[in-house]
């Protein structure tokens, strides 16, 4: 096995362990960038994270708008259409979203 082959075993580890964490969040709950890469077994990985889910296909059906930033803040922008879909999303599972994004 080369070390190439190595990386791209670990980068789909990855990727799948973060997918299977993210698609077992349940309606009405919220986690952190960080605490989804925790739980997929990778500490201090949450911008490895946040890119995976910003290339995610248009289409998915995981709940990608459950993954918000630290202590509970919305990080995409709210004048985009990711972001404007988010908010849509978890309002529509009973959160309230302050201004500054921050859910309640």
């Amino acid at each position: 096995m080369s070390e190439h082959d190595l990386v791209y075993t670990q980068t789909e580890e990855f990727q799948h362990r973060v997918l299977i964490c993210l698609a077992n969040i349940p309606s009405g709950r919220w986690v952190s960038y960080q605490q989804l890469g925790q739980q997929a077994g990778f500490e201090r990985r949450a911008r490895h994270v946040a890119k995976l889910l910003k290339n995610l296909p248009d289409d998915t059906k995981l709940p990608w708008h459950r993954v918000v930033g630290a202590g509970g803040v919305i990080k995409l922008p709210a004048d985009t259409p990711a972001g404007k879909t988010q908010r849509e999303r978890l309002a529509s599972e009973g959160w309230l979203i302050s201004p500054s994004g921050r859910l309640r």
